[in-house]
């Protein structure tokens, strides 16, 4: 194999040179592309803030919301009870929510007593079957605690809507099942059972 002559080596170096600029050219065609994207990305990012920020906004607004309606339903429930202090035919001297034991709020919605049984009220905006059960489990031994010389705990769920599913649940576990009725609340399961 004979040597490139220096006309060679020229031709060789012209291509290589040419191809370094087409490739410096394309880098800057590439910088200056990954610059616009850098842009474009930091706006998407500051639209994406500006998006967390309202759905934080929202959701602190609909937490609110939530809290006020069932606040409000809490407040409906009790002063019912505080004026009738009446739950399926029994009296009720003793009306009272967020009852506090050593210094602690429970988490007793509404709790009705009148020495001899006990009544504990969970109030819900809209009450699930399911929620019969977990009433049931964090509640039997908070009441009994709270009033160790009432014979009989009841329990019962306030609800401002009531489905048949939640009814039948009720009746089924022995609850009392409590919503609103125009101008007053009604008690819609009375058939109880004391735990």
């Amino acid at each position: 194999m004979a040597a490139p002559t220096i006309e060679q080596i020229n031709e060789t170096l012209d291509r290589v040179a040419q191809r370094q600029e087409e490739t410096a050219k394309g880098l800057d065609a590439l910088k200056s592309g990954l610059a616009v994207l850098k842009d474009y990305l930091d706006e998407v990012g500051k639209r994406l803030d500006e998006v967390g920020r309202y759905v934080k906004s929202v959701g602190e607004q609909v937490g609110e919301f939530t809290n006020n309606a069932g606040a409000s339903n809490e407040e409906l429930f009790f002063r019912n009870f505080q004026q009738s202090k009446q739950l399926g035919g029994e009296h009720y001297p003793e009306v009272g929510r967020n009852i506090r034991k050593n210094g602690r709020a429970t988490e007793i919605d509404i709790i009705l007593a009148n020495g001899k049984r006990v009544a504990v009220i969970e109030v819900k905006n809209r009450a699930r079957a399911s929620d019969i059960e977990a009433l049931l489990q964090s509640k039997i031994a908070l009441a009994h605690a709270l009033y160790p010389r009432c014979g009989e705990v009841y329990f019962g769920i306030a609800s401002m809507i009531v489905d048949d599913e939640l009814e039948q649940a009720a009746r089924e576990a022995g609850i009392y099942l409590i919503t609103q009725g125009g101008g007053h609340v009604e008690v819609v399961n009375d058939r109880v059972k004391a735990f």
